[in-house]
């Protein structure tokens, strides 16, 4: 689903009701933009805290509003602002956040003559790299949206366009439930719009389940004034945008008998939906499903014949869905370059993304797009900038640099080895600093061989190599006694003497056991549902504890598992003689089991829907905590139902990490590394660069997620030895789900559950990495899917494809006849 992605955000536009309870506060950030009070405040009546906006931005100054404006008795923010009149693009950085979940962001500018000039601006308003909208001028603008955290920090940037000075007075973001709707603990706003006549109740509202809406909204209502008379609702929006559209109806009179309330919808004057019947004090919702409708369009309600009363509605949501194709910086170096910034409080227009947009780039960079469309920073200048200290350790983890320009500054101590890890590195300029030492052998080499530009003159260096020195200092000479250079000589072939012969001992030794063994232990895992493994601190070939004897003896010869006396359930592992892996990968293994505590049994059996959806969930956790909770992360590289383990209560252990690979920080974010993996399985991106990272594993999950919806091998038995992905893109091409779900399931799922888990499993098998979600993203998205499997009933109705009825105390879905 669009609204899923990374790169599609929903805004909040148009709702009609009243104004929400008293909210829960955790995990809210709530500034009050210009408060000069360094403490903040509570509201006396939403209960929320308000921070002064310090924390969150370096740049603007702080204004009050005028007194007459009379907006500032209803909050206390609209009493002040920020205003921005230096720099094209200043911004707030909104954390701590979690990846991959879900938060609202509203903003809020009254104008309030705050600069005496009686002009309000207009300017433009960023989410990131990306234009959230344009603020017009006007004495007051609000604006929200909905957005997935794509890293644990999220950016709102305000751009001076030459029309006037950017200003704000409030910034907040909430975090959201999993659902589509959030709650108004979470502090959705709703706001009364002129519409008709008002009508309410003192009476309770049964809400439905899924659409949390106050109860404030659901007692009242608008209605027609006479029945001959229809209620119109225009939507905001452009064409391009594809609005959905959200409407609450309850009856809230109790009708006698002679009386009925019976309308239609109509878009324009063509039908949509009809005919309706609120029931009383039970609350009924109309939505659309996507792909939406174009934005500006006008909705109308009509009394049919049969009524005897106009038509009512208690309140409307609309959301605009829009399609964003500008990517940020890469997540690493963006960090690397926002610590370079807060050593040295750099005070040039670094503010927002690094590099997009692309006339947003700060000062003294350069940067381009990688083949993933992500962007990186390729060159670097800070020369005459006044730094000094040693060269800061983060500078390695610029990966995309060609051009790194330190000259002219204080720089001391030696060149650090860490720059020898800017591989793509072409020219290093260190001219005329206080550097001294010795150049790292790689730099010295690659200058020599006219691979790398390198310019240290003006320093007290001391250069590996005379002829590589350019220093303005007198070159040292370094006379080592001949006896003392003979000496070392001859002690160090004995010191080769020595370790030959300990290494040819060990060899002798590991000959005499030819086997080699790895205990595991079950164990409840952390941080997920699933269950883990965990292996003993060795390898008993090692220990002093058994002898390989008694390993043959304990096993039977290596025929059964060990789990009688103790009671607690264990595997032995064995390597194969005909293992074509060997020793390398089977010790690879014992590693990481070691660091992860993680392994399992089998079962097989046909499994319901919701089962499938709950292992689906427990290997994502698994695979969760390997990209984000391992460190350093580690890629597992060999995703596969056979390597995704169940118990007898059908619980989840991943499994056989011969293949994984861990990424210490050191270490850029995709490794070279030789291809591995299982056909079917394996990341296209992957096998033809040779690079890999985490959305290798996603690709590889995606593809468990097609096995578990069709029951499917990943390569087809057919002549053409069809691939899952295109077996289920050629149907869902036609929208023919019931020829793509696991025929054994027998039609017994929910129909979108199975449209939800398609669509994730089609964006993790992307064969752009780039386009792939995070696994957090995913697992977060199968809880949706899960919640959603678990409280709802499978209907059909094929009245219309893009309408979707939720009636009283129920979330019964209607399955499309296409998609």
């Amino acid at each position: 689903m669009a609204t899923m992605l990374l790169l599609a955000l929903l805004l909040g536009l148009l709702a009609v009701g009243a104004f929400a309870q008293i909210p829960s506060t955790s995990g809210f950030i709530s500034i009050d933009c210009g408060l000069d009070d360094d403490s903040g405040y509570k509201d006396q009546v939403t209960q929320i805290l308000y921070s002064p906006d310090e924390p969150y931005t370096s740049a603007g100054v702080n204004r009050k509003v005028s007194p007459s404006t009379n907006l500032t008795s209803i909050m206390r923010y609209y009493a002040n602002v920020r205003s921005f009149p230096d720099g094209t693009r200043n911004c707030y950085t909104l954390r701590p956040l979690v990846r991959g979940a879900k938060y609202r962001v509203n903003a809020e500018f009254l104008y309030g003559n705050y600069d005496g000039l009686g002009r309000p601006p207009t300017f433009d308003l960023y989410l990131g790299v990306n234009l959230w909208m344009t603020m017009e001028a006007g004495d007051f603008n609000r604006s929200e949206i909905i957005a997935i955290a794509a890293t644990e920090s999220m950016q709102v940037c305000l751009v001076n366009t030459g029309k006037g000075t950017p200003f704000i007075s409030e910034l907040d973001l909430r975090p959201l439930l999993y659902s589509m709707y959030p709650d108004d603990p979470y502090d959705r706003r709703w706001y009364p719009v002129p519409l008709g006549r008002n009508i309410s109740t003192v009476a309770i509202v049964d809400p439905v389940d899924g659409f949390p809406v106050p109860q404030a909204v659901l007692k009242t209502a608008a209605t027609a004034a006479s029945l001959s008379e229809s209620l119109k609702i225009t939507i905001p929006g452009s064409p391009e945008d594809h609005t959905h559209l959200v409407m609450y109806f309850a009856e809230l009179q109790q009708l006698g008998d002679n009386e009925t309330r019976e309308f239609k919808i109509y878009q324009g004057d063509s039908p949509f939906y009809g005919p309706v019947r609120p029931n009383f004090l039970k609350a009924l919702v109309i939505y659309t499903r996507p792909p939406g409708q174009p934005g500006g369009l006008t909705y109308s309600l009509r009394a049919t014949a049969n009524s005897t009363l106009p038509p009512i509605i208690n309140a409307l949501e609309t959301f605009a869905l829009r399609e964003l194709t500008l990517k940020p910086t890469d997540e690493d170096e963006v960090e690397a370059i926002s610590k370079l910034k807060d050593l040295y409080k750099v005070k040039r227009n670094w503010d927002g993304d690094p590099c997009v947009p692309q006339n947003f780039t700060w000062e003294g960079l350069e940067c381009s797009a990688n083949a993933s469309n992500y962007w990186g920073i390729t060159s670097l200048n800070l020369s005459h900038s006044g730094l000094g200290g040693g060269i800061p350790p983060f500078i390695a983890n610029l990966t995309s640099l060609t051009s790194l320009d330190l000259s002219y500054n204080n720089f001391s101590g030696e060149i650090p080895a860490y720059v020898e890890k800017l591989q793509a590195l072409k020219i290093l300029n260190l001219e005329s600093n206080n550097l001294n030492g010795t150049i790292p052998r790689t730099l010295s080499e690659r200058s020599r061989d006219g691979s790398l530009l390198l310019r240290i003159n003006n320093n007290p260096i001391l250069c590996s190599t005379v002829s590589l020195c350019e220093s303005t200092t007198k070159k040292k000479k370094i006379i080592i006694p001949f006896a003392i250079a003979i000496s070392a000589f001859v002690l160090l072939v004995f010191v080769i003497v020595i370790i030959g012969c300990i290494l040819k001992r060990r060899r002798v030794d590991k000959a005499q056991k030819s086997t080699e063994v790895q205990i595991y232990r079950v164990q409840q895992g952390r941080d997920c549902g699933c269950q883990l493994v965990e292996k003993e601190n060795r390898l008993l070939f090692e220990s002093d504890q058994f002898s390989i004897s008694d390993i043959v003896n304990i096993t039977n010869n290596f025929e059964r598992p060990i789990g009688r006396g103790n009671e607690t359930q264990v595997a032995v592992k064995v390597l194969s003689i005909s293992s074509t892996q060997g020793t390398q990968h089977f010790r690879a293994e014992s590693s990481y089991n070691n660091q992860l505590h993680t392994g399992g049994s089998a079962h097989h059996n046909t499994l319901s829907w919701r089962g499938r959806l709950r292992i689906a969930l427990e290997a994502a956790q698994g695979l969760d905590y390997l990209h984000c909770g391992c460190k350093p992360p580690i890629v597992h590289r060999d995703v596969k139902p056979s390597n995704i383990l169940l118990n007898e209560n059908f619980e989840v252990k991943l499994a056989d990490f011969g293949l994984s690979r861990a990424f210490t920080n050191e270490e850029a974010t995709h490794i070279s590394t030789l291809v591995a993996g299982t056909p079917g399985y394996l990341d296209p991106e992957y096998f033809r660069t040779n690079r890999l990272n985490e959305k290798t594993d996603v690709y590889s999950f995606g593809i468990v997620l097609l096995e578990l919806v069709t029951g499917k091998p990943p390569i087809g038995n057919d002549s053409q030895r069809t691939h899952i992905t295109r077996h289920v893109q050629s149907r869902l091409e036609r929208g023919d789900i019931a020829d793509i779900a696991d025929q054994r399931m027998q039609g017994y799922y929910d129909v979108n559950s199975i449209w939800k888990v398609l669509e994730i499993a089609m964006s993790c098998t992307s064969r752009n990495s780039g386009e792939r979600p995070t696994i957090s993203t995913v697992v977060i998205q199968l809880k949706d899917c899960l919640a959603a499997e678990s409280s709802g009933d499978s209907a059909n109705d094929s009245s219309t494809d893009t309408l979707a009825v939720v009636p009283p105390h129920s979330m019964a879905r209607i399955s499309p006849s296409a998609r």
